[in-house]
């Protein structure tokens, strides 16, 4: 049993991962996906049905610039109002809130971002990037599935666009990550849309080993094919655990868990994570160790999860 290492870096970069080495299963070997530049769009599904429109060439809103300045955040604009006064002096939050996201907050630690990903404003949609290194293509659940989950929790159209990460790199730094989704990154951050980049790798992570899946930054994710194949065992197959790891590093970056509210719900010896195993935020889904902890893997955010999220959601 490999053991586990759980990194949490909240000074620009959390890392968020951990890993196994079982046999993979042929059965639920990945399939293919979309083709580099394709997208779909999601809108307001319920959870399990992934994307049904194809939208081969969808119009993009002009693009905004973000942070509208040092001292003030939020969107520039040529008609923003002058900043309210500052409100008179009074408690501080309580350990259930947070302070408010602003769109440059990707540049963040995950969770950082989540805000802006889950409120209606200033993000009116999300899109979902999907950078894949060759040999590394998910299955088109994983993807459906995220997409299904990203509407679903945050109540707004998510369209799937999808790219390729060149070279053969094996060995993945947090840096090497957040460098691989800038590098190739094909639609900037800011305007009306969020976007949350979601990578998947051939190797393993230099940082953590036997990482099956890592956040680096507040829109950057990865996952590790590799590892994800050779954590499958003969009751639970290399899909269905690249669809539970790649929700466990979305909803890191969604702020899942305590990274963004305090409320002191994550579990002390496994920071970000949950304390119950019903989660898909549990800290083995990620590690690879659930055969042996658990003897099973769930799929699905429990209701504390979703609790934490329509409270995000709700600013």
């Amino acid at each position: 049993m490999r053991r586990l290492t759980a990194v949490l870096v909240v000074a620009g970069s959390l890392l968020a991962a951990c890993g196994s080495d079982a046999g993979e299963a042929a059965e639920d070997a990945p399939v293919a996906a979309l083709a580099p530049g394709e997208t779909t769009t999601t809108t307001n599904l319920p959870v399990g049905e992934g994307p049904t429109t194809t939208v081969p060439g969808e119009d993009r809103p002009e693009p905004t610039m973000v942070g509208g300045g040092p001292a003030e955040g939020g969107i520039a604009g040529p008609t923003s109002p002058p900043p309210p006064p500052p409100p008179p002096a009074g408690p501080g939050p309580s350990p259930e809130t947070t302070v408010a996201a602003r769109p440059a907050d990707h540049l963040g630690p995950p969770g950082s971002f989540a805000g802006v990903l889950l409120r209606p404003r200033p993000a009116q949609s999300l899109f979902l990037e999907i950078l894949v290194q060759a040999g590394a293509r998910p299955s088109s659940g994983a993807l459906d599935r995220i997409a299904a989950e990203l509407s679903r929790v945050s109540g707004k159209p998510v369209t799937t666009t999808t790219g390729s990460i060149e070279g053969d790199r094996s060995s993945w730094s947090a840096a090497d990550v957040r460098t691989a989704a800038d590098r190739n990154a094909g639609m900037p951050q800011g305007g009306t849309g969020a976007v949350i980049r979601l990578l998947y790798l051939r190797g393993s992570s230099s940082d953590a080993e036997g990482a099956l899946g890592v956040a680096v930054r507040g829109d950057v994710a990865a996952v590790f094919a590799d590892e994800v194949r050779a954590a499958a065992t003969p009751l639970i197959g290399s899909d269905a655990i690249e669809r539970a790891v790649s929700l466990h590093e979305v909803g890191h970056l969604l702020g899942l868990v305590d990274l963004f509210l305090q409320t002191g719900r994550a579990d002390p010896e496994h920071p970000g994570h949950s304390p119950s195993q019903d989660s898909v935020m549990y800290w083995a889904v990620e590690s690879g160790l659930f055969a042996d902890v658990m003897g099973d893997l769930p799929q699905d955010f429990d209701a504390a999860d979703l609790a934490d999220l329509a409270t995000i959601r709700g600013g």
